[in-house]
């Protein structure tokens, strides 16, 4: 009789058990957030009378893929097992990745911090290789209109600052033939931003 009721007792458990255990098919996201502090995007943070916004929270182009290392990387992690080291060698770059966006802000400003420690190339200047380039769009001739380059030295990152003419859409270039680790745009502290005619695949 103590036989039958321990197995009883197994059963009933083990039904409980079984009808208290998360489905694999829980619509609910796992959010590695809340496990890992380093994957979470950090909110804009106002300073001196101006907002800085995580590159991540920006309207990008080019950005094809999400399985990616890093979040500006131009390759998915895995597409490289079986490629040559020229096409490895370039799977951090973000040559066609650009921000392109309007905002009511009367000021620019922008830092960046390259992937890669070197700048430069033997036939490229650092401004070509890990620098940025802003334009602005000319809604009169409806062209881009270069504005200017972010220049760098070191490999610690650099910083560009300019006058803006609230609501005329700018367009930020990131680099050639380097990646970037992290970017931050800051406008006025009372500004706002929004993307401008992207596309809707995003990619360039």
């Amino acid at each position: 009789m103590k036989i039958k009721l321990i197995f009883s007792l197994v059963a009933v458990v083990s039904s409980m058990m079984v009808l208290s255990a998360p489905s694999k098919s829980s619509s609910q996201k796992f959010d590695v957030a809340k496990y890992d502090r380093n994957m979470v995007i950090p909110e804009t943070v106002v300073t001196n009378g101006m907002k800085w916004i995580d590159g991540r929270l920006l309207p990008i182009e080019g950005r094809a893929f999400d399985n990616v290392e890093h979040y500006y990387d131009r390759l998915p992690y895995n597409v490289t097992t079986n490629v040559n080291g020229g096409v490895r060698s370039m799977k951090h770059h973000t040559s066609g990745m650009k921000f392109v966006f309007t905002t009511t802000s009367k000021k620019l400003m922008m830092k960046w911090v390259p992937y890669y420690d070197r700048l430069d190339m033997h036939h490229m200047p650092a401004t070509g290789v890990s620098g940025i380039d802003v334009y602005r769009y000319d809604s009169a001739n409806g062209h881009w209109k270069y504005v200017s380059t972010g220049r760098i030295s070191n490999a610690k990152g650099s910083s560009l600052s300019i006058s803006w003419t609230p609501g005329v859409p700018c367009m930020v270039n990131l680099p050639l033939y380097n990646g970037i680790k992290s970017f931050t745009l800051g406008i006025d502290a009372d500004a706002d931003i929004k993307p401008y005619n992207n596309r809707k695949s995003g990619i360039a």
